[in-house]
């Protein structure tokens, strides 16, 4: 008897493990009112990840679920938390929103800052036409980061890979080729950025303290930093939104 009562607590144990490792099957809504206000919330942390109306940039699926549910009659409203992450999703949110006025959109494009929106959460945030941001709110440079496995993981800012010197030993394992992909990326990030700032009158400026600059990419900038670079930034959040973002940040 005791025996059986022992498989069946195994039997118990097994399928709990499995549900607790299917949380797709088990999403929940955050606020499904958000949506029809136009509001949209944008992140990779993980603890975002079970709720279906939150966007995984990360996931190419999510971003573009995202694209079919704004309402260009509205103003369009996007609160981004984010330590970083995969940049190519970033980049196409980014690019697609900031051109929307070439198809017609007559309305604003708002980005919340309530804590971070660090790497390609900064590059999101570019797209704006307001940026809402609190005193201790904080982005950073938009710099690529790539990673390569050498002897170990390592991470290169685009801009420093572009100007090495391709001789000697490193030359023969990886210094050309990792030249020249650095390059096209660099380029690449130069000729989106124009294109989503490109109706900013400080759009150089910004590009050289934003994107060119010589900080490191931990680099963390505040509310006033981005003012002096010449974006449109507005403190401090107003308030229906930041109870949204203190129930997500309380969660």
């Amino acid at each position: 008897m005791e025996e059986n009562n022992g498989y069946l607590a195994l039997i118990f144990f097994i399928i709990f493990i499995f549900i607790l490792k299917k949380p797709n099957k088990f999403k929940i809504v955050f606020n499904n009112n958000l949506n029809r206000k136009n509001i949209f919330i944008i992140s990779n942390e993980k603890k975002f990840k079970r709720y279906s109306d939150i966007i995984n940039f990360e996931d190419s699926d999510s971003v573009y679920k995202f694209f079919n549910k704004i309402d260009l009659d509205q103003d369009l409203h996007l609160i981004i938390i984010t330590e970083g992450g995969e940049s190519e999703n970033p980049d196409v949110i980014s690019y697609q929103i900031s051109q929307l006025k070439d198809f017609g959109y007559k309305n604003k494009v708002n980005v919340y800052i309530p804590s971070f929106a660090m790497s390609s959460g900064s590059m999101m945030m570019l797209a704006a036409d307001n940026i809402y941001m609190d005193w201790y709110s904080g982005t950073s440079p938009v710099d690529t980061q790539i990673e390569y496995e050498m002897e170990e993981t390592e991470s290169f800012s685009v801009k420093h890979l572009k100007e090495i010197k391709t001789k000697g030993e490193f030359k023969e394992r990886y210094s050309e080729l990792i030249k020249k992909d650095a390059e096209s990326i660099y380029f690449t990030d130069v000729y989106m950025l124009k294109r989503i700032l490109k109706n900013n009158i400080n759009k150089n400026k910004i590009i050289r303290h934003i994107f060119d600059t010589k900080l490191s990419h931990g680099m963390t900038f505040n509310h006033i930093d981005l003012k002096n670079m010449g974006l449109n930034i507005i403190t401090p959040i107003p308030e229906n939104i930041r109870k949204i973002s203190d129930k997500l940040i309380n969660l």
